[in-house]
């Protein structure tokens, strides 16, 4: 019997994980330079938090204050707030905001990174590696069409996760930025991909590729985000909403799809099956991973900036998804079928 052919794109995975290893850790490096403000806003530029002692409390800054300008731009001009240089540790910017209708300037001086923000930018830089390696690990010791699809996720989510060092405002940034939006677009769909992989097998899973139409709305949007950052279009009223609920319809449809799928997967597959396939791993993994940042995203979508307490703490427990995922699909690697092996995700 002839020994089991190799992962077929191992040298280009195994470069571009290198590359973006590099990357993440010109971002690590960077983390201490990065500017503290000590206030978080909602997608209407309502501060929704402050931090007690923090650069904004102690300029003056309340929740409830919706931001006018910020050194004198427009928070309404996109392109000319994405032109903004990254603000110096120890410089002072004045901010307009409303405040009960009133117009009112406050001058806020950004500090060091609090020991909390750099752990969270550390752990975000901790997520993008466990989903790039872990479907690297996956890939390469049960090479098929899922652990395909778990290192192109990687692969997508990792220019945005594995943040790199801050770059100038320029041509280049712009098209870092298309790139790691476009990816983590695309990712979601690859993600819903895998999950509808690893259920059981029917017409609408079977065959070489995965379904076509189920990455034509995430490569529409791509498209469309890429638009965004080139044009810069000002924001504002209609528009806002318009793509507010656009972009929350996308959400749902792939990230709650993907755990709604998961959940159903596990509830209608046999106990043989989900031995098999590792279906209670991938179940453990979207209850602790996918299901709190469901529950935080819809509540931002109720009106009144509705947020839940430590809900900027929840994106961490998505690491447990590219755990999970990962040993499930290489449990279930004998699972798949011949002719999945080593198919990339159809376009």
């Amino acid at each position: 019997m002839s020994a089991p052919a190799g992962p077929r794109h191992k040298t280009l995975f195994l470069a571009l994980a290198a590359v973006l290893a590099v990357w993440g850790v010109l971002g690590a490096l960077d983390i201490p330079n990065q500017p503290y403000s000590g206030y978080s806003t909602g997608s209407d530029f309502e501060v929704t938090g402050i931090a007690a002692d923090g650069p904004a409390a102690a300029a003056g800054l309340v929740e409830g204050d919706r931001i006018v300008s910020i050194a004198g731009v427009s928070v309404g001009e996109a392109g000319a707030l994405a032109d903004l240089p990254r603000a110096g540790i120890g410089e002072t910017r004045s901010i307009v905001v409303d405040r009960d209708g009133q117009q009112t300037t406050v001058d806020l001086t950004y500090g060091s990174p609090t020991s909390s923000s750099a752990r969270g930018s550390y752990f975000t830089l901790l997520i993008g590696a466990a989903f790039l390696f872990l479907g690297l690990w996956a890939y390469l010791k049960a090479p098929h069409a899922g652990t395909l699809l778990l290192v192109v996720l990687g692969c997508l989510l990792g220019p945005a996760l594995l943040s790199g060092p801050y770059v100038p405002p320029g041509a280049l940034t712009t098209v870092m930025a298309m790139i790691a939006v476009s990816g983590i677009v695309l990712g979601f769909a690859v993600l819903l991909d895998f999950v509808l992989r690893s259920g059981r097998a029917n017409g609408y899973t079977s065959g070489g590729g995965g379904p076509r139409w189920l990455y034509w709305p995430a490569l529409l949007i791509a498209v469309m985000l890429a638009g965004l950052n080139v044009l810069q279009p000002d924001f504002g009223g209609a528009l806002s909403i318009v793509f507010q609920v656009m972009f929350g319809g996308f959400f749902l449809f792939y990230f709650t799809g993907s755990l709604v799928m998961v959940i159903r997967n596990h509830r209608k597959a046999d106990p043989t099956l989900r031995e098999a396939r590792g279906l209670g791993l991938m179940l453990a993994g979207a209850l602790i991973g996918l299901a709190p940042l469901t529950v935080a995203f819809v509540a931002s979508l109720l009106p009144g900036n509705v947020t839940i307490p430590g809900a900027e703490y929840l994106a961490f427990t998505l690491v447990a998804v590219p755990v999970t995922f990962s040993l499930a699909a290489v449990k279930g690697g004998g699972t798949h079928s011949p002719e999945d092996h080593g198919v990339a995700p159809a376009l």
